[in-house]
């Protein structure tokens, strides 16, 4: 069991588990898997996959604002090779992306979308036979929805998404006083 946080606050909640949480993305990745990040951001764990795993990683995010200072941290690790950031509407994977991938992750995006199950459904049909997904993200009644007031799922409902998405075998651990959801699951369909 990884540590409890402490002394949250808006600044950061983020920032303390951090390092943790990516070590245990990276110890789920086997060397050399295709990676999608999901709602991918800055491309931090797409570049750390890359460099610790020899991972090719798509990142995809419906904004590019942070690719610029992404594909910078690339070039620094040596890894802008592996790495590849897309400005891509999650709802459309399977129409927008020509690559099928052996792993998913998504971290702290799942609520940022309009369509959840949607995106869900579109990640499973980029994975490739017995792919699966890691999936991160703020749990309903968390410190975040109190800092942030935006509207976070309950375990239940996520575990339901997953399984009306096409996913099996789902998994979900509570690393931080269930103040976030650590959920694994694989394309159920293959």
């Amino acid at each position: 069991m990884l540590g409890a946080l402490k002394n949250v606050s808006e600044r950061n909640v983020y920032d303390e588990i951090e390092e943790e949480l990516y070590e245990m993305i990276v110890g789920r990745i086997r060397e050399g898997d295709p990676v999608l990040d999901v709602g991918c951001g800055e491309c931090h764990l797409a570049n750390l996959l890359a460099k610790r795993r020899g991972c090719r990683v798509t990142g995809v995010d419906t904004s590019d604002s942070g690719f610029a200072k992404g594909m910078a941290e690339a070039e620094a690790w040596g890894t802008s090779d592996l790495v590849e950031c897309l400005k891509v509407d999650a709802r459309s994977l399977n129409s927008t992306i020509d690559k099928m991938f052996k792993v998913a992750v998504s971290v702290y995006a799942l609520h940022e979308y309009e369509e959840a199950l949607q995106v869900l459904k579109e990640v499973r049909k980029v994975l490739k036979p017995r792919g699966k997904i890691l999936l991160v993200d703020f749990l309903k009644g968390s410190t975040a929805e109190s800092l942030w007031s935006e509207r976070y799922y309950t375990p239940t409902e996520i575990k339901s998404m997953m399984r009306k998405a096409g996913f099996g075998g789902i998994e979900l651990e509570f690393p931080w006083d269930r103040e976030l959801v650590f959920a694994t699951a694989s394309d159920r369909s293959h």
